[in-house]
């Protein structure tokens, strides 16, 4: 069962990751660039 379920998990994890780094980059861009 654990077996089953680590590679998923590990998918999944990597894809919060990646969704973390690219909202960290939206928010970076946005706090760097004056208001409209």
């Amino acid at each position: 069962m654990i077996f089953k379920c680590r590679p998923h998990s590990t998918n999944f994890g990597a894809m919060i990751h990646i969704e973390q780094s690219l909202v960290g980059k939206v928010l970076s861009s946005c706090a760097m660039a004056p208001p409209h």
